[in-house]
């Protein structure tokens, strides 16, 4: 009879050394704005490796896919310095300038500064084409 192990390990927030963009949506059903924001994982790796946190108006899908151009769209957005002090949704939203229009500019910003060199396509991969064969299956 085979025999298991159990190991005990010491995963947390305190092991992701990522630098991190989080956005979050004001009106978002699904996973609320205030419970992203004091999410402990979320805000732990944020705060302690540094990084930006994000606030744009709308829900779940309008607040994420809304393009720049989008009449009626505000985002909030704030760096955070390594060690930051962790602030309460209330406070982050009211210390923290809104910006009109789409938050796509504020994300690219952070790619271009974090991103690694821009290189070449690759190649297709074969197969069909997207969004797949499985989609027709009933």
């Amino acid at each position: 009879m085979p025999q298991t192990a159990l190991v005990q390990a010491d995963a947390g927030a305190h092991h992701i050394d990522v630098v991190t963009f989080v956005a979050r949506q004001l009106l978002d059903g699904m996973a609320p704005s205030n419970f992203i924001a004091t999410n402990p994982v979320g805000q732990q790796v944020t705060l302690q490796r540094g990084g930006e946190n994000l606030l744009t108006t709308g829900g779940h899908n309008a607040g994420v896919v809304s393009p720049p151009g989008m009449p009626g769209r505000s985002s909030q957005v704030a760096v955070h310095a390594q060690e930051a002090p962790y602030r309460s949704p209330d406070a982050w939203e009211a210390i923290n300038r809104r910006h009109d229009g789409s938050w796509w500019p504020a994300w690219e910003s952070w790619l271009a500064r974090h991103a690694g060199a821009q290189r070449a396509q690759p190649a297709p991969v074969p197969g069909a084409d997207a969004p797949g064969s499985y989609v027709l299956v009933r």
